[in-house]
């Protein structure tokens, strides 16, 4: 799938719901004359990050240029390879949240080499342990958020509501969370500020199983499937779907590798979409917590490292 993308400035980028498709990025004036650049979305339906596939070798681009490329880098926001906030578990990192309870931590912060580009993504957790808040700051001075979704627990510390406030309120959403008869949960569903939904979430097991549906009024415009095949709940192995667009459907289909270590925690992942095209190692601290993500592409002359850093606050 292609979808031609406007950036007008480097403060606020395009929002698209779109995973893992690809798009041409149409840079703006003011992050540079880059021209058309072909990319990939690699995030979730709630921010787009860029993954720049450069057409040309890296030394090719001019400085400018490159300004403009690693700034579209950035806005990958790695809400890595994990459907985002649909669960109780912070899938965002490859850890469950029993590792930021352990270690009493009070927020993660995920900042990216990403040249000037200044917007983090901090997580928020109470002293239970619990998922309180995340957002992205702002690109240019990194205070502020551009996006903040809160949580809301029930009485057993179940995800009951979230609420998501963005810069631009016709962006604001919140959602409700459903649970079986054992405590697992089995649905999320969206809804806009007028009340009318927008997305619902199913979740099977056995394997684990995430299909999300995306709706504009009563039109199905997207629907994706993620499933967890090798046991390991923190990053899936498969992803596939469809989207309309213009009129048109495209689908994607692609598959993952994921290596642990003796700690049952993620070192390791490869594409193979048929083939191997990036793989991603995981860094971790004494503690057992991630503390920095290296992507680095197999393909000659595509593009430069994506190095991902993660700090933390304990209380």
């Amino acid at each position: 799938m292609q979808l031609r993308i406007s950036i007008p400035n480097a403060r606020n980028y395009v929002i698209v719901p779109v995973k893992l498709s690809e798009f041409y990025i149409i840079c703006g004036n003011s992050i540079g004359a880059c021209g058309n650049l072909i990319g990939e979305v690699y995030s979730t339906s709630i921010r787009i990050l860029f993954f720049p596939i450069y057409t040309k070798p890296w030394g090719f681009y001019g400085i400018q240029q490159k300004t403009a490329l690693m700034k579209a880098f950035l806005f990958q926001i790695y809400f890595l390879t994990a459907i985002l906030y649909s669960f109780g578990q912070s899938r965002v990192m490859y850890q469950p949240d029993s590792i930021y309870t352990k270690n009493s931590v009070k927020s993660r912060i995920v900042s990216f080499d990403s040249g000037s580009n200044k917007g983090v993504l901090i997580y928020n957790y109470d002293k239970k342990g619990r998922l309180i808040d995340y957002g992205l700051t702002d690109n240019e001075t990194g205070k502020g958020y551009q996006f903040r979704i809160i949580y809301k627990y029930d009485s057993s510390n179940k995800i009951k509501t979230d609420i998501k406030l963005a810069e631009d309120s016709n962006d604001n959403n919140h959602s409700k969370y459903f649970y079986n008869s054992i405590g697992l949960q089995t649905a999320k569903y969206t809804f806009d500020k007028f009340e009318n939904i927008i997305e619902k979430d199913t979740i099977r097991y056995d394997p684990y199983i995430e299909t999300e549906v995306f709706f504009d009024a009563d039109t199905i415009t997207r629907q994706q499937t993620a499933i967890y095949e090798d046991g390991y709940l923190f990053a899936y192995t498969r992803f596939f779907g469809y989207q309309f667009y213009n009129g048109e459907k495209s689908s994607w289909n692609y598959r993952f590798k994921n290596y642990v270590d003796s700690f049952n925690r993620i070192i390791k992942r490869e594409d193979g979409n048929p083939r191997v095209t990036r793989i991603t190692y995981f860094i971790y601290n004494k503690r057992g917590l991630l503390v920095k993500t290296i992507e680095k592409s197999v393909v000659p002359n595509s593009f430069p490292d994506v190095v991902q850093y993660i700090e933390y606050k304990y209380w």
